[in-house]
């Protein structure tokens, strides 16, 4: 079943109950700032755009929304989300590129330069957890 988070003065503590053709996966998603805009979660089974574009399935829900659910591939993915704070649906970015809205990615596998890389954020078939730390 679904939890509601503890809604925190600076922090907001998510989590998702996914639905998977081979069973469930629950995603937990910690440090989120404020419940202001949207959190927008997405599932890829191969790395073409991952983290930005091409996913195969996108959740949004208000980001001070405990529980979602969505329907994960058959084998190999992985899991990207940001708190899109302006509710635009976009990642909002600097000059630069760096994202200035938080993102989370499957394995916590942020880079110091550049997105994350999808190899190193996939998790294999039957992942019944996962722990995403927002990151801004």
């Amino acid at each position: 079943g679904a939890r509601t988070p503890t809604l925190g003065a600076k922090e907001v503590s998510m989590v998702w109950i996914v639905a998977a053709h081979a069973g469930t996966v629950e995603v937990t998603l910690s440090d989120v700032r404020g419940e202001t805009g949207e959190i927008r979660c997405a599932v890829w089974s191969a790395d073409s755009g991952f983290p930005e574009t091409g996913f195969l399935r996108e959740v949004v829900v208000p980001a001070r929304t405990g529980a979602c659910e969505m329907e994960m591939p058959d084998g190999p993915f992985a899991v990207a989300a940001f708190h899109d704070a302006d509710g635009d649906g976009r990642l909002a970015k600097n000059l630069l590129g760096i994202p200035r809205e938080g993102v989370a990615v499957s394995n916590n596998a942020h880079r110091t330069f550049g997105p994350p890389r999808f190899a190193d954020c996939v998790v294999p078939a039957g992942t019944t957890k996962l722990s995403l730390g927002m990151v801004y």
